[in-house]
């Protein structure tokens, strides 16, 4: 990111109060890199390279366990109606829509934002020979 990195925006987030869930997107996940991206705020590290499909999937996994966590919320799409079809609620089946027509793949950038790391490395986009193969999620129960 040009003005700070993902682990510092997580950090003045917490320090704003923010308690939403934040999952870091990196290529750096080592443990140690882990441990600096959770001490900074982050709830979760999701290594790259990203597959859409895994990555629809883990928000969807989230979005169901956040919502029952919270009790009955609604969360209302920015200019929808109350009953529209986007809503999602606590007892209902919250569904993720694809994040790009044709379900394409998500672009990669980075490197910058892990400690001991002085400038940021192009690690190719999702397209890119070799690329687009599932990502690995990185939590708690498999670091």
């Amino acid at each position: 990111m040009p003005v700070m990195n993902g682990p510092t925006a997580t950090k003045k987030l917490r320090e704003l109060g923010c308690t939403c869930f934040i999952a870091g997107v990196t290529g750096n996940v080592l443990p140690a890199d882990v441990d600096y991206f959770k001490a900074h705020g982050a709830n979760t590290v999701i290594a790259k390279p990203l597959n859409v499909d895994v990555f629809e999937s883990y928000l969807a996994t989230h979005q169901q366990s956040m919502l029952r966590s919270k009790g009955d919320l609604s969360l209302q799409i920015p200019g929808n109606t109350p009953g529209e079809a986007n809503t999602m609620t606590s007892r209902g089946s919250p569904k993720v829509a694809p994040l790009s027509p044709g379900r394409g793949k998500i672009a990669t950038t980075g490197g910058a934002d892990s400690p001991g790391r002085g400038k940021a490395t192009n690690t190719g986009g999702a397209d890119s020979p070799g690329r687009g193969t599932p990502a690995a999620i990185v939590g708690p129960d498999n670091v």
